[in-house]
């Protein structure tokens, strides 16, 4: 007798093919959702934000920054050429967000975003009260 390892997405993937097969051309197996991913990185003076949004048009992105939280919406439109019969679909049509929370508190009038290549960069540069700041010792004669 041998062990076998259980992985429950095996189950998942094999209800999802399942429900595919009932609807037609339905879920890509192995899908689940679509969340933006994002690479965040930090410098004394600012945050910095990668977001992938492929297929995804500059119009269709909004930034908006609440205290020290950073939110990314985007919504991708179906674009299928008329009168095709899709036989995969991976990429997921509709309204995406992303909330990133920062633990110190960033200069909201100069945040900036940029979109290129379906990547959006964004740039948070934290408040001057959260910076760090030099203080230069006196020494006493």
């Amino acid at each position: 007798m041998s062990l076998v390892r259980w992985d429950p997405m095996l189950q998942v993937d094999d209800m999802q093919a399942r429900v595919a097969g009932l609807l037609g051309a339905g879920f890509p197996a192995g899908i689940a959702a679509a969340p933006i991913a994002v690479d965040v990185y930090e410098t004394p003076e600012a945050y910095l934000v990668q977001a992938a949004l492929p297929a995804i048009r500059a119009q269709d992105v909004q930034v908006e920054m609440r205290a020290t939280e950073l939110v990314i919406r985007a919504n991708r439109l179906a674009d299928a050429p008329e009168g095709a019969t899709p036989l995969l679909r991976e990429l997921v049509n509709g309204e995406f967000t992303r909330a990133i929370t920062f633990p110190l508190p960033v200069a909201r009038e100069e945040v900036s975003a940029s979109f290129a290549d379906g990547r959006l960069s964004v740039r948070l540069p934290k408040a001057p009260e959260a910076r760090p700041r030099l203080i230069e010792v006196q020494a006493e004669s």
